[in-house]
């Protein structure tokens, strides 16, 4: 799931993300991507921060009540040391600042991809 209010951020890394192979669920609109989010199983969220009518900090919260082992990668335009620990505390996997550095996040995908592909043959 990828959620960003910034239209022109979340169609091209949404682009990026399915040109290598990648299952993307996007949305421009937090509530929208809850109310998915609510009916539909993710293994990972990545989600901006400064969002309206909810923040991603309250996205963050309401994913990892609803589903504890939901790997979660935020992403901000307004990186700060403030914002890296609030995420860190609330339960951030990863967190970048914008332009998403496409090559991490396909490592990371990739390594995710291994560990629960590993998790399905236990």
């Amino acid at each position: 799931m990828l959620i960003d209010d910034d239209s022109l951020s979340l169609k091209s890394l949404k682009s990026a993300l399915q040109l290598n192979g990648f299952m993307v669920d996007a949305f421009n609109n937090p509530l929208v991507a809850w109310d998915k989010f609510k009916k539909k199983s993710y293994d990972l969220v990545m989600t901006d921060i400064m969002m309206e009518p909810i923040d991603g900090y309250r996205m963050l919260r309401l994913f990892l009540t609803s589903k504890p082992k939901i790997h979660i990668i935020l992403f901000t335009g307004n990186m700060t040391n403030s914002f890296r620990e609030r995420a860190v505390r609330i339960g951030a996997d990863h967190f970048f600042n914008k332009p998403v550095p496409i090559e991490k996040i396909f490592n990371i995908l990739h390594t995710l991809q291994k560990d629960l592909d590993s998790h399905d043959s236990d």
